[in-house]
């Protein structure tokens, strides 16, 4: 750090305006150049060689400032020389070292003059023999200008620090904020009070929205001082803070300061291995932290007995506990293993039992087990407290164990989910990564983007960035994605990681690939494109021509023979056609062409075929009378489009960027087709592709998804064909890719989700080789059975619910529909005398 040429990186510093209002300082900058000349001078005592240094600042209050804190402290050392002074008062001068306070430390990267390259330049050459460089990297390198490339030279040469690398500097840093009565920067697992602890320290949302309202402001310099030590490893040895739970022999810490009790736990997260960790649940003024406490003792009562013991364990170093840790050979379970029991009984007692199996009895939004858990950077403390509008910021948080499984996977996964479960994307390392994230929903797709330009904003230093984001229930999907050509050619990194539509991914290979399919309808033949982008007449042509299920149904449908369609559903039939007929894909299949009449027949010998040969061979009939009609109106659908694509890419290389990692959500709403068409645009087989979905909730119409059918596509389609042994007839074995399935519910209670696993049954019982076999969803938090009941013929259901106030508003019913896919295959296997409509009670 001290050696010709260094960068040091000043986090947590505060740029402020002097008490005139025209000049800037920054006060930890200021610290640390005080502390530097101390050390300098500490060295040079021992030598007695002349030494000059200078201290130079781009603006006169930094400088007045650092003067006023060496005042004449070494002004009567002859050998021994320091001069402080602007950037303009040094022009012409020259010192053995330079120190130079950059001052300028904000989230938009704004550094005003600092910028001048003429004053850059006088700075950087006044220095003899050594230069030192002191600034906040992240509001430098944001700045357009000659800084940014200065800092990327810096750690190229290996000369950029971290002040905190520096023991002295960094405890000087800590000294400085506390004083400066900035505790709240230093509230985080990263900063520098904690970043080299012996413990981790994870902080909850409750703990962080308490600190902020402490009273007297000097309570939350003691709380700091109180969690630095702790996380150092002291624990009192004269006052007795554990408290032991009345349900369990879990230990709960309470540490008093002034009128309050920080609540503490020692707890175990998984990463490479199991260890302690260092958990604040909330600070409590006295007279509250009971009810906390007894929240948290039913919650711990329901820990496993090796689970409590482990966090029991201590370890010394000295005086000092230091947190144990195991392999992760063996499972730690937290929860005793009649949580969450998913056995049915009619047996009474067995379904009372199975009713009190949970963990927390609360509001699914009121939870201390949901509740986040975040091991914070300075920054994003800075982030939160200087959001003045109260929105909320995607801060990168703690995730439970299954979903880590699944991030730190080596290859390629596929996650399979149910609704309210939540998928959790793969997360590599790399400067420069090429990410694509793929949904069929715009209003899905949306939200992950607003969620991930949070991210990067908060990642970047920005608050919310510039961009103003759109109501979710006002998104154009066309308007959405203006910025993004459609194609993969050239696209611009600061684009990366892509979150588009699959329409729009279809939209980009097709530009990519030139000689667009829409070349062939005439309304838009010489206007499809205009510089890479939708044209008006071509969107207009999409969005009038496209057939979707519901035209599909009022367009095509009526026109076909009743002799054709006799006992078959048009959702059945639609399904048929663009799952199995256009979109279905099995191994020796081409993916650039239609199963025939003769294949697509056989399919009826399969054991888990519900459709006879003469049904198949109707349906093929009604299949061929819909492709003559949509010949001849100049209509596609998106079979169509996908069937194209495939040709062309076959036909040529597909040129443009490649991915180094591709995320594919809600994949149940793609055909097997459509999703080997991610081959082409990722060669990283072995760990680029997560594919995420829920089988219980496909949206997209004509779709009939398993994940064992794209588990098995993954492997003919991706994996061999990538190592082109299609050919060889060799036959690899060992690399079906894994799937993981996240079972945990963090959107309802136990009850709703036993009687959701009752219909389930019901469909696995009735129809085993048409859904997935799924583990059932748990919940950590309880509630009662919803109200099941049926109304009578001549009765209006909501007049039944409601009565006849007219509000229906507030009371939380809801009412649940089968999907038609299933509704179809009801009515054709006619298992079932009659078709209930129930409505269910939600007790919120």
């Amino acid at each position: 750090m001290f050696g010709p040429y260094s960068f040091i990186d000043i986090r947590g510093g505060r740029e402020e305006l002097d008490d005139v209002g025209r000049s800037r300082r920054n006060m930890v900058e200021v610290a640390v150049i005080v502390k530097l000349v101390q050390k300098l001078y500490k060295a040079w005592n021992h030598s007695k060689e002349k030494l000059s240094i200078g201290l130079i600042s781009p603006y006169a209050a930094q400088a007045v400032a650092i003067g006023d804190k060496l005042e004449q402290t070494f002004q009567n050392h002859e050998k021994f020389k320091v001069k402080v002074k602007s950037i303009d008062g040094f022009q012409g001068g020259e010192e053995d070292i330079i120190i130079i306070s950059t001052v300028r430390s904000n989230n938009g990267g704004s550094i005003g003059f600092l910028s001048s390259p003429q004053r850059t330049n006088v700075a950087l050459t006044r220095a003899r023999h050594c230069l030192w460089i002191l600034g906040n990297e992240r509001t430098l390198s944001l700045a357009d200008s000659v800084w940014e490339a200065l800092i990327n030279d810096a750690k190229q040469r290996q000369c950029f620090f971290t002040a905190d690398e520096d023991c002295d500097i960094g405890k000087t840093i800590t000294d400085v904020k506390k004083e400066l009565d900035q505790l709240e920067d230093l509230l985080s697992g990263e900063s520098i009070l904690f970043k080299n602890s012996r413990w981790k320290v994870l902080f909850s949302d409750n703990f962080r929205k308490s600190f902020r309202t402490l009273k007297p402001s000097y309570a939350k310099k003691w709380v700091i001082n109180l969690l630095l030590k702790l996380a150092s490893g002291w624990r009192p040895k004269k006052i007795n803070v554990d408290w032991t739970c009345k349900g369990s022999s879990y230990v709960l810490k309470k540490f008093k300061v002034e009128n309050y009790y920080v609540v503490c736990s020692i707890d175990i997260i998984k990463d490479s291995i199991y260890e302690q960790v260092f958990k604040v649940w909330d600070i409590f003024p006295m007279v509250e932290t009971p009810k906390l406490l007894k929240r948290l003792d039913s919650i711990f009562a329901m820990y496993s007995d090796d689970f409590v013991n482990r966090c029991k364990e201590k370890l010394f170093e000295g005086n000092l506990e230091v947190p144990k840790s195991w392999s992760v050979s063996h499972d730690i379970i937290r929860f005793k293993n009649n949580v969450n029991s998913t056995k049915l009984s009619t047996d009474a007692s067995a379904c009372a039992i199975d009713c009190r199996s949970y963990v927390e009895n609360s509001k699914v939004s009121e939870s201390l087990l949901l509740m986040k858990f975040y091991s914070l950077s300075t920054g994003a403390v800075n982030h939160l407290l200087s959001d003045l509008e109260g929105r909320e910021v995607d801060l990168p948080f703690e995730y439970y164990v299954a979903s880590q499984d699944c991030v730190v996977a080596d290859n390629s996964v596929h996650i399979s989910s149910q609704v309210g479960v939540g998928q959790y994307l793969g997360e590599s390392r790399g400067t420069i990564l090429r990410q694509l994230f793929v949904t069929v929903s715009p209003k899905l797709c949306y939200a992950v983007k607003k969620h991930i330009l949070q991210l990067k904003s908060f990642a970047s230093g920005n608050l919310f960035g510039n961009k103003k984001l759109t109501d979710i229930d006002d998104i154009d999907e066309m308007a959405e994605f203006k910025d993004i050509p459609d194609t993969f050619i050239g696209i611009q990194p600061e684009k990366y990681p892509l979150m588009i539509t699959f329409h729009k991914f279809l939209m980009m290979l097709d530009g990519t690939l030139g000689n667009s399919y829409f070349q062939r309808f005439r309304d838009v033949r010489d206007s499809s494109r205009h510089e890479g982008r939708r044209s008006v007449a071509l969107q207009t042509f999409i969005r009038k021509n496209e057939v979707t299920y519901d035209r599909f149904l009022s367009l095509y449908w009526p026109h076909i023979s009743e002799k054709l369609k006799k006992n078959l559903d048009p959702s059945r039939v639609f399904i048929e056609i663009m799952s199995h007929i256009k979109g279905g894909l099995q191994e020796g299949e081409a993916c650039d062409s239609k199963r025939s009449r003769q294949h697509y027949i056989s399919l009826s010998d399969s054991r888990i075929s519900t459709l006879s040969a003469e049904k198949r061979e109707a349906i093929y009939n009604i299949f061929e009378a819909y492709e003559k009609m949509k010949m001849a109106l100049g209509e596609f659908d998106l079979a169509d489009f996908v069937i194209d694509i495939h040709i062309r890419v076959n036909n040529g290389n597909l040129p443009g960027d490649k991915m180094d990692f591709v995320y594919i959500d809600e994949v149940q709403d793609l055909t097997m087709r459509q999703i080997s068409l991610f081959r082409y645009i990722c060669k990283n087989v072995d760990e680029g592709f997560v594919f995420s979905g829920d089988t219980a909730q496909t949206i997209a119409r004509g779709i009939d998804f398993r994940f064992e059918d794209i588990r098995s596509l993954f492997y003919n389609e991706f994996f061999m064909k990538s190592r082109n042994c299609e050919f060889s007839g060799r036959r690899e074995k060992g690399h079906i890719s894994d799937v993981f399935s996240l079972s945990q519910n963090f959107r309802t209670h136990t009850g709703v989700l036993r009687l959701a696993q009752s219909v389930i049954d019901l469909i696995c019982h009735f129809f085993p080789q048409s859904i997935d076999v799924l583990a059932p969803e748990t919940s950590l938090i309880y509630g009662e059975s919803p109200v099941v009941f049926e109304p009578g013929n001549d009765e209006n259901s909501i007049v039944t619910i409601f009565g006849h106030s007219g509000n229906a508003g507030g009371n939380g019913w809801a009412l649940v529909l089968t999907r038609l896919s299933l509704y179809g295959m009801i009515l054709q296997e006619r298992k079932f005398p009659t078709i209930l409509v129930i409505k269910l009670s939600f007790l919120r």
